[in-house]
């Protein structure tokens, strides 16, 4: 994942907004790693505080069932649908409600999962040593958007 820098400013609206959809999309791409370190120190690029704990231990039973005969799953896509700023950006925070759709494909079974889901939360970002990181998210909804099931060729 990314460092999302910061320049020690108050971030405009729209910078605020992009940092944002980074911090999404670049707290997925961690998930692409497959090794615990690794993504460990992908996650610990993006986020922090208690949000990390929870993400990676959300990571390490994943992988146990993927050990185990489980389900595997991979992101294929993030897409920003919209947001909307909470309060007027700081110099060192950010609070932003965030719209973004996730496409994934899990497997098991010998078939294949592929959907699409809209995410809705709120977010808190802080800058920490100079790189904006997630601090925490609270979903407000979720939507299946699309669902298609394929057998495994």
């Amino acid at each position: 994942a990314d460092f999302v820098k910061s320049s020690g400013r108050i971030p405009t609206p729209g910078q605020a907004e992009q940092i944002s959809y980074s911090l999404i999309r670049n707290d997925y791409k961690a998930f692409d790693f497959h090794g615990e370190k690794e993504t460990y120190d992908a996650l610990n690029a993006v986020v922090d505080g208690p949000l990390l704990r929870s993400l990676y231990l959300q990571f390490r039973r994943s992988l146990l069932m993927a050990e185990q005969g489980g389900s595997r799953s991979r992101v294929l896509d993030v897409k920003q649908v919209s947001s909307t700023l909470a309060g007027p950006p700081s110099e060192s925070q950010i609070e932003i409600e965030l719209r973004w759709r996730l496409a994934s494909e899990v497997e098991h079974w010998g078939h294949i999962h592929t959907r699409e889901n809209e995410y809705v939360g709120r977010m808190s970002i802080k800058d920490k040593g100079g790189a904006w990181k997630l601090n925490t998210v609270r979903f407000l909804s979720q939507k299946r958007v699309r669902f298609e099931t394929q057998l495994r060729q």
